[in-house]
């Protein structure tokens, strides 16, 4: 009998009504800007200032300003290990972009601890490991919160959208987002990274409406899935190589789907709705 094991979410969503965090340069963490000026360190990938927004938060040099692929707009963020891999692990930093501060954005204090959620799409043109971070920060011990994003888990040749959901304990100012490598992918592959944000949802659980809005359960006797999305939603399922392997038209809150044909393996499920998608993986055994 196939068993088959649900995994941890990769994604988590907010279906509320949101809006961007006070100060947040959308053309900025879109990668849109072509006139930033800086006077900090880092490499700034031997430019000059005043350059593009990418060059004036360069820490080391790796990420380029890119009009290849975009989701929105005109350019976007890309690190191309196409040919071969860097030694130093490429970093933007928010901060450094310092002159007209293009890249800070505020925590506006409030009597109750606010939900927020820190998002940003990423393209991949080819199956890779190597796990890619963006983080909202700011100095002298300030809150700091992380979106993690394992590539093996990244469908190949589209934008998809991977999300974090936090509580904001410490309202400050001066907050700003670095781009990065935990671990450098092994294989030759180029990254986009397009229109990161930052919005502020309601203070109702992320991960509790994550439940009422999208569920998987498995029948390990029948090796059926139960699916609990939203009417007019689609979910996708891509095998580990980023092949869509099957598509479900979600027409009634409730689905059951026969998953017994599945190979031994992990699976990426993945739930388009209103714009927004939702992520979790599966294993087959």
């Amino acid at each position: 009998m196939k068993k088959i094991t649900l995994l941890a979410l990769t994604i988590i969503p907010v279906f509320t009504m949101s809006s961007q965090i006070a100060g947040f340069n959308t053309d900025a963490y879109g990668f849109e800007l072509t006139n930033v000026q800086w006077t900090s360190g880092g490499t700034h990938n031997g430019a000059s200032s005043p350059g593009n927004i990418v060059d004036a938060i360069t820490q080391n040099d790796g990420f380029i300003q890119s009009d290849e692929k975009a989701r929105t707009g005109t350019y976007s963020l890309l690190a191309d290990f196409s040919s071969s891999i860097p030694g130093e692990t490429p970093s933007l930093q928010g901060w450094r972009a310092n002159v007209n501060g293009e890249t800070n954005y505020d925590y506006i204090a409030s009597a109750t601890t606010k939900n927020y959620t820190l998002s940003a799409y990423i393209y991949i043109n080819a199956t890779t490991d190597g796990n890619l971070r963006i983080t909202s920060q700011g100095s002298n011990g300030r809150q700091y919160n992380q979106l993690s994003i394992p590539l093996n888990t990244v469908p190949t040749d589209t934008w998809t959208k991977f999300s974090i959901s936090f509580d904001q304990n410490v309202p400050q100012e001066d907050y700003w987002s670095s781009v990065n490598f935990s671990t450098l992918p092994t294989g030759n592959v180029k990254i986009f990274v397009d229109d990161i944000s930052i919005v502020e949802t309601s203070t109702l659980s992320a991960n509790r409406l994550d439940k009422d809005i999208f569920n998987l359960a498995v029948n390990y006797n029948t090796s059926k899935l139960n699916i609990t999305a939203p009417k007019g939603s689609k979910l996708e399922i891509f095998n580990v190589l980023g092949s869509k392997i099957k598509t479900i038209d979600i027409t009634e809150k409730n689905n059951i789907i026969d998953i017994s044909t599945l190979s031994k393996n992990m699976y990426i499920c993945k739930l388009n709705y209103q714009g927004n998608t939702i992520t979790k993986k599966i294993i087959a055994n």
